[in-house]
Protein backbone atom coordinates (compact mmCIF):
# COMPACT_ATOMS: atom_id res chain seq x y z
CA UNK A 1 0.00 0.00 0.00
CA UNK A 2 1.61 3.39 -1.08
CA UNK A 3 -0.28 6.08 1.09
CA UNK A 4 0.29 9.52 -0.08
CA UNK A 5 0.25 12.78 2.03
CA UNK A 6 -2.72 13.56 -0.37
CA UNK A 7 -5.31 10.87 0.89
CA UNK A 8 -4.59 12.07 4.78
CA UNK A 9 -5.61 15.41 3.83
CA UNK A 10 -8.66 13.84 1.75
CA UNK A 11 -9.13 11.55 4.79
CA UNK A 12 -9.30 15.17 6.96
CA UNK A 13 -11.95 16.56 4.71
CA UNK A 14 -13.89 13.67 4.20
CA UNK A 15 -14.03 13.94 8.45
CA UNK A 16 -15.64 17.72 8.11
CA UNK A 17 -17.70 16.63 5.26
CA UNK A 18 -19.15 13.79 6.99
CA UNK A 19 -19.47 15.29 10.07
CA UNK A 20 -20.62 19.05 8.41
CA UNK A 21 -18.36 20.54 10.54
CA UNK A 22 -17.49 24.16 9.38
CA UNK A 23 -14.16 25.22 9.04
CA UNK A 24 -14.14 26.71 12.39
CA UNK A 25 -15.46 23.82 13.93
CA UNK A 26 -12.69 22.06 12.48
CA UNK A 27 -10.29 24.55 13.50
CA UNK A 28 -11.73 23.96 17.07
CA UNK A 29 -11.20 19.70 16.76
CA UNK A 30 -7.56 20.32 15.96
CA UNK A 31 -6.53 23.28 18.24
CA UNK A 32 -6.29 26.01 15.35
CA UNK A 33 -6.65 29.28 15.80
CA UNK A 34 -9.18 30.28 13.40
CA UNK A 35 -11.15 29.11 10.41
CA UNK A 36 -8.48 30.33 8.52
CA UNK A 37 -5.80 29.34 9.89
CA UNK A 38 -7.29 25.51 9.11
CA UNK A 39 -7.74 26.60 5.54
CA UNK A 40 -4.29 27.55 5.08
CA UNK A 41 -3.18 24.28 6.45
CA UNK A 42 -5.39 22.03 3.78
CA UNK A 43 -4.14 24.55 0.95
CA UNK A 44 -0.78 24.20 1.61
CA UNK A 45 -0.46 21.13 3.36
CA UNK A 46 1.29 22.05 6.32
CA UNK A 47 -0.18 20.05 9.02
CA UNK A 48 1.91 19.33 12.21
CA UNK A 49 1.04 15.59 13.46
CA UNK A 50 -0.34 17.22 16.52
CA UNK A 51 -2.96 18.79 14.47
CA UNK A 52 -3.66 15.34 13.14
CA UNK A 53 -3.90 13.60 16.89
CA UNK A 54 -6.24 16.23 18.24
CA UNK A 55 -8.68 15.73 15.46
CA UNK A 56 -8.58 12.03 16.11
CA UNK A 57 -8.76 12.86 19.88
CA UNK A 58 -11.74 15.40 19.56
CA UNK A 59 -13.96 14.08 16.91
CA UNK A 60 -13.77 10.25 18.41
CA UNK A 61 -12.62 9.24 15.38
CA UNK A 62 -9.66 6.64 14.86
CA UNK A 63 -6.48 7.93 13.63
CA UNK A 64 -5.95 4.50 11.22
CA UNK A 65 -8.73 6.32 9.79
CA UNK A 66 -5.88 8.60 8.38
CA UNK A 67 -3.16 6.47 7.97
CA UNK A 68 -4.78 3.37 6.04
CA UNK A 69 -6.79 3.09 3.01
CA UNK A 70 -10.10 1.29 3.10
CA UNK A 71 -13.17 1.61 2.10
CA UNK A 72 -16.58 1.43 3.91
CA UNK A 73 -17.54 -2.12 3.10
CA UNK A 74 -13.93 -2.88 4.91
CA UNK A 75 -14.64 -0.72 8.07
CA UNK A 76 -17.86 -3.22 9.05
CA UNK A 77 -16.19 -6.17 7.16
CA UNK A 78 -16.28 -7.33 11.02
CA UNK A 79 -20.42 -7.29 10.50
CA UNK A 80 -20.40 -9.43 6.86
CA UNK A 81 -22.28 -11.76 9.09
CA UNK A 82 -25.00 -9.96 9.81
CA UNK A 83 -28.44 -10.30 8.16
CA UNK A 84 -30.73 -7.06 7.96
CA UNK A 85 -33.65 -9.60 8.80
CA UNK A 86 -32.70 -10.83 12.13
CA UNK A 87 -30.42 -8.19 13.77
CA UNK A 88 -30.77 -4.46 14.37
CA UNK A 89 -29.06 -1.94 12.23
CA UNK A 90 -26.12 -1.04 13.83
CA UNK A 91 -25.05 2.47 13.86
CA UNK A 92 -21.78 3.89 14.17
CA UNK A 93 -21.39 7.51 16.24
CA UNK A 94 -18.51 10.35 16.62
CA UNK A 95 -19.28 12.04 19.76
CA UNK A 96 -17.56 10.40 22.84
CA UNK A 97 -20.22 9.67 24.68
CA UNK A 98 -22.27 7.74 21.72
CA UNK A 99 -18.84 5.70 21.31
CA UNK A 100 -19.17 4.75 24.92
CA UNK A 101 -22.46 3.57 24.32
CA UNK A 102 -21.97 1.93 21.08
CA UNK A 103 -19.28 -0.10 22.50
CA UNK A 104 -21.73 -1.04 25.19
CA UNK A 105 -23.81 -2.28 22.58
CA UNK A 106 -21.49 -3.99 20.63
CA UNK A 107 -20.14 -5.89 23.88
CA UNK A 108 -24.09 -6.93 24.29
CA UNK A 109 -24.35 -8.03 20.90
CA UNK A 110 -21.60 -10.58 21.47
CA UNK A 111 -22.94 -11.48 25.04
CA UNK A 112 -26.40 -12.25 22.85
CA UNK A 113 -24.41 -14.49 20.33
CA UNK A 114 -23.04 -16.65 22.53
CA UNK A 115 -26.35 -16.39 24.69
CA UNK A 116 -27.97 -18.20 21.19
CA UNK A 117 -25.04 -20.44 21.04
CA UNK A 118 -25.92 -22.18 24.57
CA UNK A 119 -29.05 -22.51 23.88
CA UNK A 120 -28.86 -23.81 20.36
CA UNK A 121 -25.82 -26.45 22.22
CA UNK A 122 -28.37 -27.69 25.00
CA UNK A 123 -30.92 -28.08 22.23
CA UNK A 124 -29.41 -30.02 20.56
CA UNK A 125 -28.91 -28.24 17.29
CA UNK A 126 -25.14 -27.43 17.49
CA UNK A 127 -22.13 -29.79 18.86
CA UNK A 128 -20.22 -28.32 22.25
CA UNK A 129 -16.65 -27.70 21.39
Amino acid sequence: MNLSIQDIYDRVESVKTFHGYSQDKMAELMGLSNKQAYSNMIKKKTMKLKYLVNLANNSGESIDKFFTKSTKEQLYKNFDNVTESTEPEIKYFSCPDCIKKQKEIDELLEYRQKYIECLEELAGKKKAI
